[in-house]
């Protein structure tokens, strides 16, 4: 631009133009023009990187063979790029990164990608803490998020709030995923496979779970909205209230719950609670009659809770007096079954609850605004 600028007083003051100020000058407006076109690109650049961080990475597939792939993508996500395209080519043993000497496996957060297992298992998978956080592979993951085709054994998920060996916290989709491990939550939501999600399918569990306070399912803690083709075949055991076979709360404890489902799930192993105890789901909150449906699920698992005295919850001190045990569900409101039956066998040891409900289909149906329906069920 100096150059440009030197040239027009030049031919202004009446200097000669020579071929070398000629040279000059195309070569400063060439320059110029260059500047302005890095700077234009530039600020495309800069107004790309601004966009919301939940599209980054998701033109990008990620293929992972080996251990230190599965760091690498995980340290990807966390880094910003979270929806990033997972793909596993090869089951992942995570030994040498995360274990009892190496410490904890870090959990991928706040995934809003898709991942898919390709039908292969992580085993090795670690984490033991006292931290009331998600926990699992994937510690959180947001709405679009969709994990499938994984499973995790031989693995040790112990601590947190909402613990899970594929999820800790899934607000997106989990489908085909199974967990054959030990699993523990040392406040709420404990699920073989997550320990919260919306929306679940074609997910088993075949390991232990447990959970030291509420929402304990061998599938899943707490479900959001729906499940499908999911079944427990594991242990399962909660120490406070809302435990089931399969799912330990389906629904929203909230005044505005959703309209919720479970179809085509089951449950063979043991289930021991101290609260609610049942077969399928320990607490059922649908919407209104008929529109909110258990329908073909069963149970064949042995059910029982055992009373360990009145205990206070939380700062307000909510006190609980009251035992349920059922064959599908302990506690429900506002729903109804269709085509399920129970044929495990229901007991607990001498209560001293000032009221204890036992059914061998449901325990309690506590919402008496709302009927409670059944049909072909036995």
């Amino acid at each position: 631009a100096f150059m440009v600028f030197m040239a027009v007083c030049l031919n202004g003051c009446g200097g000669a133009e020579t071929a070398e100020t000629k040279d000059e000058r195309n070569g400063a407006a060439y320059f110029a023009d260059q500047m302005k076109e890095e700077m234009e690109r530039q600020g495309s650049k800069a107004a790309a990187e601004e966009e919301s961080k939940s599209h980054v990475g998701e033109k990008k597939t990620v293929k992972i063979k080996k251990a230190k792939d599965l760091v690498k993508f995980r340290d990807r996500v966390n880094d910003g790029e979270v929806a990033l395209k997972g793909i596993l080519e090869a089951d992942i043993d995570l030994s040498s990164v995360c274990s009892e000497s190496a410490g904890n496996w870090i959990p991928i957060e706040h995934y809003n990608g898709s991942f898919d297992g390709g039908g292969h298992t992580i085993t090795g998978l670690y984490i033991v803490t006292e931290e009331e956080r998600p926990i699992g592979l994937f510690g959180q993951t947001d709405t679009e998020a969709v994990i499938q085709n994984l499973g995790v054994k031989d693995s040790v998920i112990d601590g947190g709030s909402y613990a899970g060996a594929v999820v800790g916290e899934c607000s997106g989709t989990i489908a085909n995923c199974w967990s054959d491990c030990q699993v523990s939550a040392i406040t709420k939501a404990a699920g073989g496979v997550a320990g919260f999600a919306e929306e679940m399918t074609g997910c088993y569990n075949l390991g232990e779970v447990t959970g030291d306070i509420s929402w304990v399912g061998g599938v899943v803690g707490e479900l959001g909205r729906s499940i499908a083709d999911c079944y427990n075949q594991g242990s399962v055991v909660g120490y406070d209230f809302y435990t089931g076979g399969v799912i330990g709360l389906l629904g929203d404890e909230s005044n505005m719950p959703n309209r919720v489902t479970a179809v085509n799930c089951y449950n063979t192993g043991t289930v021991r609670g101290e609260i609610c105890a049942c077969g399928v789901i320990g607490e059922f909150i649908g919407y209104d009659d008929n529109e909110s449906l258990m329908t073909n699920c069963f149970n064949k698992g042995a059910v029982s809770v055992v009373w360990e005295g009145i205990k206070s919850f939380y700062d307000n001190k909510y006190v609980f007096r009251d035992q349920e045990l059922g064959g599908l569900a302990g506690k429900s409101s506002r729903n109804g079954l269709v085509n399920c039956y129970n044929t495990g066998t229901l007991s607990s040891n001498q209560s001293e609850a000032d009221n204890f409900f036992v059914g061998g289909l449901v325990g309690r149906h506590y919402d008496r605004m709302y009927g409670f329906n059944y049909y072909n069920s036995f």
